[in-house]
């Protein structure tokens, strides 16, 4: 019996001890704020390739153009200016380089008003918006570097979707359509028909009061920088010709990666592809109700 009653006696003493241990620990006061994160463009580099060839993914020897934008913000993440570098290769040497400064200035409400291109710190093109009734109806581009200007007008129907961007001085007409997703699915430019096609995720620009996808799938001046892209195109169609585009995505449905190739019998014939990387703006968010 006496056997017995000791294992009993002990574990009942350890029962209690940690009972007690228990009752006397305090549960910590829960957190009074949380930590959000938004992801911002940081840099971007492309890279074009020579044509024709094979299949170049992943093999940057190949390169003909290096491109690079570097995104720069203040401390409350509001874009300062972009750096931009290009430089052109010739049997893997690089036989020519352009630094530039690309400048957004952006009114009391936050909208893109002068877009200026800077070569050691001179003026080299620049892009002023003209807004009236709360919308663009105009940009006027003075090209220094052209030796030009000229003015796009931009018309809208009931819906506010931009359906014309016309500047005659340039022999410039282009015809926006919609899909039911309110985006640009159609382009008519100077009579040739361009169709493109979206996937569901977020473009590398939401963040931003402006949108340079245009550049990047070298569609300048056709659209505005002032119209966003929801999500990122995944096929340009123009000519009977179609521009593939594979992305990779991170955890957030943004890209870090697009390969732009057409397809030659099957085969897989790169033309460039795009790297994106993103740095994240940290805000305090205090929690009520606690």
């Amino acid at each position: 019996m006496k056997n017995t009653i000791k294992p009993i006696l002990f574990a009942s003493l350890s029962l209690f001890l940690f009972n007690c241990s228990s009752d006397d620990s305090t549960t910590p006061p829960p957190p009074k704020y949380y930590i959000e994160k938004t992801p911002y463009i940081s840099e971007i580099k492309q890279y074009f390739y020579e044509e024709p060839d094979t299949t170049r993914e992943g093999n940057p020897q190949d390169k003909a153009i290096d491109i690079a934008y570097n995104f720069l913000y203040d401390a409350d993440f509001k874009l300062q200016h972009i750096n931009y570098t290009d430089m052109v290769y010739k049997n893997q040497v690089v036989v020519q380089q352009q630094n530039l400064n690309l400048q957004p200035t952006f009114d009391q409400q936050a909208r893109l008003q002068l877009w200026e291109i800077k070569e050691d710190g001179a003026v080299v093109d620049n892009y002023v918006y003209h807004y009236q009734n709360d919308q663009l109806h105009a940009i006027t581009y003075n090209l220094n570097s052209r030796g030009g200007s000229f003015t796009s007008q931009l018309s809208y129907n009931d819906k506010n979707q931009l359906i014309l961007n016309e500047a005659l001085e340039a022999n410039l007409l282009i015809d926006y359509k919609y899909n039911a997703k309110n985006q640009i699915d159609k382009m008519k430019f100077n009579g040739q028909n361009i169709v493109f096609t979206y996937d569901d995720k977020k473009s590398p620009f939401y963040t931003l009061p402006f949108d340079l996808s245009s550049i990047l799938i070298n569609f300048n001046m056709i659209l505005p920088y002032t119209y966003h892209f929801e999500n990122n195109v995944t096929s340009i169609t123009l000519g009977g010709e179609t521009l593939h585009v594979d992305f990779t995505y991170n955890t957030d449905d943004l890209p870090t990666k697009a390969v732009y190739y057409t397809l030659d019998q099957e085969e897989k014939i790169v033309d460039f592809e795009i790297y994106f990387t993103y740095k994240m703006k940290e805000t305090k968010i205090e929690l009520t109700n606690i």
